[in-house]
């Protein structure tokens, strides 16, 4: 497959039958972390921006990005053999990618988690302070990092409660149908309110959160 056509062959994949009618660029930007990327439209030019790690990712694979972009782009939702490849890939590369040793009290605050709630298996993702004033805290599998804010420093408690919700974003991962991608399954809220006292948690977050303006998860 010609690489720089990558676009019009994820669209024609994705939509047999329709018309190309586009124009297409694609660009490798060192602008974004481990495998992000984004699509924008503007009148019949299409424009994929990937990370600079999708240089050397197989094809089907990044046809499978290339089409879940596209379905955003056109809102409309489908399930495709690469998709479904691309999501295997992002569910699992997190884990070859190089890890940073994380301050103190990151560490600490997943090594409680990890003893306490995970029997300590799980594996250390890279942990780090984020200073966006509209997330609490996330998860990033193509790069398996967890990123809290640092408003939650000040508050140890509710510091470990969001630690533990990130990592069984880390455990879960996330489920996709034709009509949504699902982060919080059955089995993530489930195991989310075996926390000790999460009822308490919750409600001091939800009020440091509307003080913040943050928006939570």
């Amino acid at each position: 497959m010609n690489n720089t056509k990558i676009v019009q062959t994820s669209f024609e994949l994705l939509y047999p039958g329709k018309e190309w009618k586009y124009e297409e660029k694609t660009r490798y930007s060192g602008r974004f972390k481990g495998f992000n990327a984004s699509i924008t439209r503007r009148s019949n030019n299409i424009t994929v921006s990937l990370s600079k790690e999708w240089k050397t990712v197989d094809n089907d694979i990044k046809i499978g990005l290339v089409q879940e972009l596209l379905g955003k782009l056109f809102k409309e939702k489908k399930i495709t053999f690469n998709i479904e490849v691309y999501h295997a890939f992002l569910k699992k590369v997190g884990q070859y990618m190089p890890k940073k040793d994380p301050e103190e009290a990151l560490k600490e605050s997943f090594n409680r988690m990890n003893k306490e709630y995970f029997n300590e298996i799980m594996e250390r993702p890279n942990i780090n302070w984020c200073n966006g004033k509209n997330r609490v805290g996330y998860y990033e599998y193509g790069t398996d990092t967890v990123s809290l804010s640092r408003e939650l420093a000040q508050d140890t408690e509710l510091l470990d409660y969001v630690m533990y919700h990130e990592l069984l974003h880390k455990k879960h991962k996330f489920k996709t149908s034709t009509k949504r991608t699902r982060h919080h399954s059955k089995e993530f809220k489930e195991e989310e309110h075996k926390y000790k006292n999460w009822q308490t948690q919750e409600k001091k977050l939800e009020r440091l959160a509307r003080r913040n303006k943050w928006r939570l998860y």
